[in-house]
């Protein structure tokens, strides 16, 4: 046989073997971690990082378990290598980004999500972390440029909606926050955020329609026209913001809403409440956004098939939002 032929198929034999040992640690590495199993995890990392000195995948599974471990100054370098790699991808410069935020050292974080966003224009998810990170040294008037810019430039990153609905609900333009926490509890549907967010939705609601509530825009935008058609079935609460009264004021604002502005601002939120509407899922649908998980369950069974209806939407079909509706705030 060909010396040649046989030097090129042992160093494809190589190869190809080589390959096969890092695809199977990195597997082994990854289910450790899904176990919680930081002992095993570093080990089989440090064969990894062994057999592939540089790989910025294997630093970021390093910075990982660390950080899950609350072992900081163990995370660090592997953040310090992945902020300044110039071909690391935006997980790993999230990954960086966390330790970062975790140990306070602000200003690396800034820069590091600076020169990312240059090689990541628009990325939700970096300008939601970077947003968090201007929030953590007080300057909220930047972090919501951020959290704006994200739901503008990739609208189904679930993050922005929520830290700029927090945002809102602080600053007293209850408007665009039970806009924007309605839609992140559709793009998160059963997290911790989810029932938290439903907390304060309900809260903004009744400050939304309170008698002293005021608009923050002028002129006639989208948000003022908005707050200015909730606001005429705010009669509704007068005995109480709750699940029942939200559905009545929802159901004849959607009415008024479709009638003069939704062809002027078409809104995938309030499309697809029109959607719930049409297949009789709207009480439904009210009942999960402003319950308590076991209120909705007791809800359910006096309407069961509603319930089914909408629980099997909710499983099957992601909602997603279209760019090009962003209103300008």
């Amino acid at each position: 046989m060909n010396k040649l032929f046989i030097s090129l198929l042992l160093l494809f034999v190589g190869t190809v073997s080589y390959a096969q040992s890092v695809d199977s640690l990195l597997k082994s590495a990854n289910s450790f971690i899904m176990a919680g199993d930081a002992e095993n995890a570093v080990s089989t990392l440090k064969k990894l990082e062994k057999l592939s000195p540089g790989d910025n995948e294997v630093k970021k599974l390093f910075a990982f378990t660390y950080y899950n471990q609350r072992d900081f100054a163990s995370a660090l370098p592997y953040a310090n290598e992945l902020a300044t790699s110039p071909s690391a991808d935006f997980q790993q410069v999230q990954m960086a980004g966390l330790v970062y935020k975790a140990i306070a050292m602000y200003k690396e974080a800034e820069k590091m999500y600076s020169k990312a966003l240059e090689r990541f224009p628009g990325n939700g998810t970096l300008l939601s972390e970077y947003g968090e990170l201007l929030q953590l040294k007080k300057e909220d008037d930047k972090a919501i440029v951020q959290w704006e810019k994200g739901i503008a430039s990739d609208p189904n990153i679930s993050s922005n909606y929520y830290f700029a609905a927090r945002h809102y609900s602080a600053k007293g333009n209850y408007a665009w926050a039970v806009l924007y926490g309605e839609v992140f509890m559709n793009l998160e549907s059963f997290s911790e955020r989810t029932n938290e967010t439903r907390t304060q939705l309900i809260a903004d609601y009744g400050k939304l329609l309170a008698p002293s509530a005021q608009k923050k825009s002028s002129g006639e935008t989208f948000e003022s026209a908005f707050f200015v058609t909730v606001r005429h079935y705010g009669n509704f609460i007068s005995t109480g913001v709750n699940a029942a009264a939200l559905t009545k004021v929802r159901a004849y604002f959607l009415k008024e809403w479709n009638d003069k502005y939704a062809a002027q601002y078409p809104f995938k939120l309030f499309s697809y409440l029109q959607e719930l509407t049409d297949r009789e899922l709207f009480a439904a649908y009210n009942n999960w956004l402003f319950s308590e998980r076991q209120s909705f369950v007791e809800w359910g069974k006096q309407n069961q098939s509603a319930y089914n209806e909408l629980v099997q939407l909710q499983n099957s079909r992601l909602f997603k939002l279209p760019a090009g509706q962003h209103y300008p705030h």
